[in-house]
């Protein structure tokens, strides 16, 4: 009997533990739909800023666009910032060990390459686990926080060390959100900053009859003032601080949606635990009460 409580203990135990894995899984499903609509709002103005961009680009002369450093960076690279925007939290399956493998193949091939690295995290998972293997290329750490005023100040710091020159390129490591049940590690240069190809593609097409109306009645689409390269030196910074505040909201809800998936996982695994155990449960049960029972009409035969 003492096996069968044993039994019954383990059974309630996994049971309370499915009932947590369920609430989280609820919990994570909740804060995924707020997380996904902050990353979905925040791409029209990025991509509106890419367009202006490429526009300005357009309008600005080759020996122009050379002053600019965080268009085409330093001319020699020697050393590498690389920041890493993780999970906060744990429980969410391989959504940061698998992150977490790209950056180290990343940091150890440069290093093989003899390029110096340093390290600027964002998100405790991440940097807890870089600490232990990369402690002294860790310049600083961050929460992750889903507000854009900490991530200015951040990126403000990354530049300024940028014009300083202690370090050639910046690159961002995160899980891109591709849905609630894909998240893919992904690398993506910051500084110097590169307009996407598809935008300049498409400000170099032919313009639409709309454009061509406008130019004819009031003498042209865009005005930069003071100019063009100047309007690009301010907004630069502006776009690099967008691009990284997109990255952390969608950082943020795959996360969640990680979470969600291995919650749900778990949920389904104690569900299977629970039978496999009952059952064995039961079987003990009815063999103990078998034994008994023989023990009983034995005992009244020998009588």
């Amino acid at each position: 009997m003492a096996n069968l409580r044993d039994f019954r203990t383990r059974i309630n135990g996994v049971k309370n533990t499915r009932k947590i894995t369920s609430a989280m899984k609820m919990v994570a499903a909740a804060k995924l739909r707020k997380a996904q609509k902050r990353a979905e709002d925040a791409q029209p103005y990025s991509a509106r800023l890419n367009e202006i961009l490429a526009r300005a680009k357009s309008a600005v002369t080759r020996k122009d666009l050379q002053k600019i450093p965080l268009l085409v960076g330093h001319k020699a690279v020697e050393s590498y910032l690389v920041i890493v925007v993780s999970a906060e939290r744990g429980l969410c399956g391989a959504f940061n060990q698998n992150l977490l493998k790209s950056v180290a193949t990343y940091i150890n091939q440069r290093s093989l390459d003899g390029k110096k690295v340093q390290i600027v995290c964002i998100g405790r998972k991440g940097y807890l686990a870089l600490k232990k293997l990369h402690d002294n290329q860790i310049i600083s750490y961050y929460p992750l926080e889903e507000t854009f005023q900490p991530i200015q100040k951040i990126m403000r710091g990354i530049i300024k060390s940028f014009d300083e020159q202690h370090y050639d390129e910046a690159h961002v490591f995160y899980n891109k959100f591709e849905n609630a049940m894909k998240q893919t590690p992904e690398r993506l240069r910051l500084i110097p900053y590169d307009i996407p190809e598809a935008v300049e593609r498409n400000v170099r097409e032919e313009p639409t009859k709309e454009y061509l109306k406008h130019q004819r009645d009031f003498g042209g689409w865009h005005e930069f003032e003071p100019n063009a390269a100047k309007v690009m030196e301010e907004l630069i910074p502006a776009q690099i601080a967008t691009t990284l505040y997109r990255i952390v909201l969608e950082v943020a809800a795959g996360e969640q949606a990680a979470r969600m998936t291995a919650m749900d996982g778990a949920s389904r695994n104690a569900k299977e635990l629970i039978d496999d155990l009952t059952l064995t449960y039961n079987r003990m049960r009815q063999e103990a009460i078998t034994s008994e029972v023989t023990e009983i009409v034995s005992a009244a035969q020998a009588i």
